[in-house]
């Protein structure tokens, strides 16, 4: 899984978009495979709807840059959901932390890790009409590894920290411009700064 978060990131290095759109499309289309067989054995209502919502909430991430013909919030969430991805899976194998089912890995939390940097994106791009029900999602997502008693607390608000950091590091707003210009005219010297909120 490693190598593929690795593979996953660095395809947004390269120089052309439209080769790092391709490749953002074949590797979002292995992210729901990584996924599912957290689904297919939850064992609760509550385990089996925050294991959807995990995979929902990305999904309406990329959706909605996709609505808004904006490849370029498609690359900013793919760099976030990358780098949430490899500081989770980092962080899961030094610290050695029992789940309260007794299964190993349970810090950080990656549903919640995962859930929170795409509600993060949403809300940091598009505004709070798309984090509002984002957030929510996400937060029923971290709850519900608590319920299923697959994480503690602390490693739900570690991962919702790790994918909210992501985001608000890789995500810009949408729409936001800056314009400056300058004339010169004999005599006179104009400058001028707008901004598009």
């Amino acid at each position: 899984m490693a190598m593929v978060i690795a593979q996953f990131a660095g395809n947004f290095h390269e120089a052309s978009i439209g080769a790092s759109i391709k490749a953002f499309y074949k590797k979002l289309s292995l992210f729901p495979i990584l996924l599912l067989p957290t689904v297919v054995f939850a064992k609760s209502d509550v385990e089996k709807a925050g294991d959807a919502f995990v995979l929902v909430l990305p999904a309406a991430a990329f959706s909605t840059a996709f609505f808004h013909d904006d490849w370029t919030g498609g690359v900013e969430y793919a760099k976030s959901l990358a780098t949430t991805l490899a500081v989770t899976v980092v962080l899961k194998e030094p610290v050695t932390k029992t789940r309260p089912n007794g299964d190993p890995q349970s810090f950080p939390s990656g549903h919640s890790a995962t859930a929170f940097s795409a509600a993060t994106f949403m809300q940091n791009r598009y505004g709070w009409h798309y984090g509002v029900p984002a957030y929510a999602t996400a937060v029923f997502v971290g709850w519900s590894r608590v319920d299923s008693d697959k994480h503690y607390w602390e490693d739900v608000a570690a991962g919702a920290t790790i994918g909210a950091l992501s985001s608000y590091y890789f995500t810009t707003r949408f729409g936001e411009k800056t314009h400056a210009s300058m004339e010169w005219m004999p005599g006179e010297f104009v400058a001028r700064v707008s901004m598009k909120w």
